[in-house]
């Protein structure tokens, strides 16, 4: 029985070594007896051949247990893998947008803004430079003068608020006339301008300018002139003996004052509503007040 202990003890020590490192095995004492079983030392051979081949390698990969779910092996990629949880972040890639829930708020409905309708087509249907010495009367032998002169229509007047007037015989309702006013000499504060709707000498419209600025749209009535507003403008008006583009709009009950193409006043009366055209001038003083009149022409709505 000595002999198998031994046996046995030199198969554990050879087991260990083989285990911690494959360590060349050395004999520490000779055996001091013969083992003369040979079909034990086949089998403590066969042990340690076994052992050997079981034990477990350095460089090969600690072997998992078998269990009931198969493990899904990561493919190969020369790229270094992402951590199973990160997930890449794309690039410009625009941000949700955000819908606001609605709400039970009413919204104020605004009015729509109301539009001035745009101004009329016009056609020219008469115009004179003055220049022929026809369609408009002359008058010298009084105190009020009339005549052609220096190319225009000149006008005299030394009667103090006095409208001095010239008229054509051709009837218009929807009219717009213009003129061009040149101060000779006078006053500076005296005004001129244009008649529509004239029908006798106590009914008609007169929008006017003067050379200190002022302007007006008035309305002659029997027994005096009534002003139906008026206003003072050096911007659009030109001062001193300048001359002036006078234009008057009277269409539909609406009569507009113009000058120099700027628009300076608009007032609503529906007292006339057709009538000859022409021209007119007052003083505010004694002093005679001279206006040359050119470029006179009449338009109609289209």
């Amino acid at each position: 029985m000595r002999g198998h202990v031994k046996n046995i003890l030199v198969i554990g020590v050879v087991s260990l070594a083989l285990t911690i490192g494959g360590c060349q095995l050395k004999a520490t004492d000779q055996a001091s007896e013969q083992i003369t079983n040979d079909s034990f030392t086949q089998a403590a051979q066969t042990i340690v051949a076994e052992l050997t081949q079981n034990a477990p390698q350095a460089s090969e990969p600690t072997v998992i247990p078998a269990t009931t779910e198969p493990i899904e092996q990561a493919p190969t990629s020369t790229d270094e893998p992402l951590p199973p949880t990160s997930t890449p972040v794309p690039t410009n890639t625009p941000l949700p947008t955000v819908m606001l829930p609605p709400t039970d708020i009413p919204t104020e409905t605004i009015p729509p803004t109301a539009t001035t309708p745009p101004e009329p087509e016009y056609t020219l249907v008469f115009q004179d430079d003055f220049t022929s010495g026809m369609y408009w009367p002359v008058e010298t032998e009084t105190d009020m003068k009339f005549y052609y002169s220096a190319g225009g229509y000149v006008m005299e007047n030394p009667i103090k608020d006095v409208v001095a007037f010239s008229v054509r015989g051709d009837q218009y309702a929807d009219v717009r006339i213009e003129v061009v006013g040149t101060r000779i000499e006078g006053p500076y504060d005296g005004y001129y301008g244009v008649i529509c709707h004239f029908s006798d000498a106590s009914h008609y419209y007169l929008l006017a300018v003067g050379n200190d600025g002022w302007y007006g749209i008035a309305k002659r009535q029997p027994g005096n002139l009534v002003f139906l507003q008026e206003g003072n403008d050096t911007s659009a008006i030109y001062t001193g003996s300048a001359p002036n583009i006078i234009r008057g709009d009277c269409v539909s009950g609406a009569l507009t004052l113009w000058a120099n193409g700027h628009k300076l006043l608009k007032v609503e009366d529906s007292s006339y509503s057709a009538g000859a055209v022409g021209m007119a001038l007052v003083t505010r003083t004694d002093e005679t007040f001279v206006i040359v009149f050119d470029d006179f022409q009449v338009y109609v709505p289209e």
